[in-house]
């Protein structure tokens, strides 16, 4: 629409040692927007390129696919509370057991009364706040490696966990994104947010693995650990790393 070229609408520019195309439309402002044919480009609302997203085998999402659940993600972090309220009361609705984990929470007597507890509340924040690190982040595959293999190493000091269990998060986390993105969680938004939080959670679980057995090398091992945690955050959550502070 009145959009004026030279001979050719695109010309050539180069990234590295690698040459590209880029759009040379008169219509454009600030910066061009990149000829991406095989999708390596997520273009943002206004138009613009969004930045390349350098593919890292250990994400199992492009970089389409990243950008893609980054901002669908800001409809959860809206209501970050309510949907961990929910996952986790799903999760004991559907697995009972998994509440011996949370010594915190005995005295509960039903779901109505759980879902005002201050130490699930608590639990919550710290589960979705590493949850919320690992979206965010996903295109620094160092860091939230790094991020997640701790948190998952952190819950050997856990007398009795079994770290299978932060694979019965998946169905509750996809069921609680649903009801808080209703008809903003497609099939391809679904696909995409399954394939994040199993990354997330098999690299919680690489975690705990990775050390299981390290806790017991010092004088208390386990034991003293538990107690030092006597809320009972038995699913997900970690102590900070030194020289780090976390608001519950």
């Amino acid at each position: 629409m009145g959009c004026t070229t030279s001979s050719s609408p695109f010309k050539d520019y180069y990234l590295g040692n690698e040459r590209k195309k880029r759009c040379n439309c008169d219509c454009h402002k600030g910066p061009k927007s990149p000829l991406d044919p095989l999708g390596k480009y997520a273009l943002g609302g206004n138009g613009e390129a969004a930045e390349t997203y350098k593919e890292d085998a250990r994400i199992p999402l492009t970089g389409r696919q990243r950008f893609l659940i980054r901002r669908s993600w800001k409809g959860i972090s809206r209501n970050i509370g309510e949907t961990g309220i929910n996952m986790f009361l799903s999760l004991f609705e559907k697995n009972e057991e998994v509440m011996r984990f949370f010594t915190g929470l005995k005295s509960v007597k039903n779901l109505s009364e759980l879902r005002t507890s201050k130490v699930l509340e608590n639990h919550v924040k710290g589960v979705m706040l590493t949850i919320d690190e690992a979206i965010t982040n996903m295109d620094d595959a160092d860091t939230i490696v790094d991020m997640l293999l701790y948190v998952g190493k952190s819950h050997t000091r856990f007398t009795g966990f079994d770290p299978n269990v932060f694979m019965l998060i998946k169905g509750p986390f996809l069921l609680s994104v649903s009801d808080t993105l209703g008809d903003r969680y497609t099939a391809h938004m679904q696909d995409i947010y399954e394939k994040a939080i199993e990354f997330i959670l098999h690299t919680l679980i690489s975690g705990f693995n990775q050390d299981d057995k390290k806790a017991d090398d010092s004088p208390g091992g386990k034991e003293e650990d538990t107690k030092a945690n006597s809320n009972g955050y038995g699913l997900g959550y970690a102590s900070p790393k030194p020289g780090t502070s976390r608001e519950d």
